[in-house]
């Protein structure tokens, strides 16, 4: 396909993939034979951000005008200003202290600064794509079809990249990018990483927000072309086209007390509500 670099990438910390996803690995390389495959391993990856992308690091003017932008493309797309942007904008401000400091500090300051190590696996999906091109692929996703096939399916060509779907609150999911050499839309990506590094108090929000689901949601809702994106829909994501195994490196023990949350919150705030009503008009 036109546009689109016949190259594979995966990332891991070494050489050595896992035995129980080799087998996902190797379906991947089966079904796309014309295709270059790159494994990256984690001294690789920040060699390349230290040659290419040393300007990843976060500054007070550069947050406060990142934000600022921000802010008019939101009123210009789906998302619309809400409190929860008011918070990451709030953030953004308060941290602009700490951004002065970071601005004496290495190159990669930003990059090797994350505190979790995914938060640095995601960010470079975001400078392979704009780099290179081609596609980016989780390590644990399994391929039932070629990448050409589903750029002919897709008609990838009037795209300048095609990303996976994901459920509500994200829109996006960033275990699968497909995207042009020099994307425009990734470059935008990797702008918003020093504005939205924070920490979101647990630390699977932190994750969520700052370089995974939910930064590609919004990075891609506040971008001004997102039309010249395509999202492929969650059923060919996670079951016509892939298979996804969900290695689960990036959750955390905060991830049961957000599940339980979302499972309980409302059915324990109504029994609250019963409960205090029944002692004012029955007992």
């Amino acid at each position: 396909m036109v546009g689109f670099p016949k190259i594979i990438h995966q990332t891991w910390k070494d050489e050595n993939i896992p035995e129980r996803w080799q087998g996902a690995v190797e379906s991947c390389k089966k079904l796309n034979p014309g295709y270059e495959y790159r494994l990256w391993t984690d001294k690789e990856l920040v060699e390349l951000v230290k040659k290419d992308y040393s300007w990843l690091t976060p500054t007070f003017t550069g947050k406060l005008l990142c934000a600022y932008r921000s802010w008019l493309h939101s009123r210009e797309n789906v998302l619309q200003p809400s409190i929860l942007l008011g918070v990451i904008y709030v953030c953004t401000f308060l941290s602009g202290a700490r951004a002065v400091v970071s601005e004496t500090k290495s190159p990669l300051s930003l990059f090797s600064g994350y505190v979790h190590p995914i938060q640095r696996a995601d960010a470079i999906r975001y400078v392979l794509m704009h780099k290179f091109g081609g596609v980016y692929l989780d390590i644990d996703t399994m391929c039932l079809v070629s990448f050409d096939f589903i750029l002919n399916k897709v008609n990838g060509s009037s795209f300048d990249a095609v990303m996976a779907g994901n459920n509500y609150p994200a829109v996006l999911d960033p275990a699968l990018m497909m995207s042009k050499k020099g994307n425009p839309f990734m470059e935008f990506c990797l702008h918003r990483l020093p504005i939205m590094d924070h920490t979101y108090i647990l630390p699977h929000l932190t994750v969520f927000y700052s370089t995974g689901p939910y930064f590609l949601s919004l990075s891609y809702l506040q971008y001004p072309c997102h039309r010249n994106l395509y999202k492929l829909g969650v059923n060919y994501v996670r079951r016509e086209y892939f298979i996804h195994e969900h290695g689960s490196t990036w959750k955390m023990w905060d991830i049961h007390i957000i599940h339980f949350f979302e499972d309980y919150f409302v059915k324990i705030l109504i029994f609250v509500i019963f409960i205090k009503l029944a002692k004012k008009y029955v007992f």
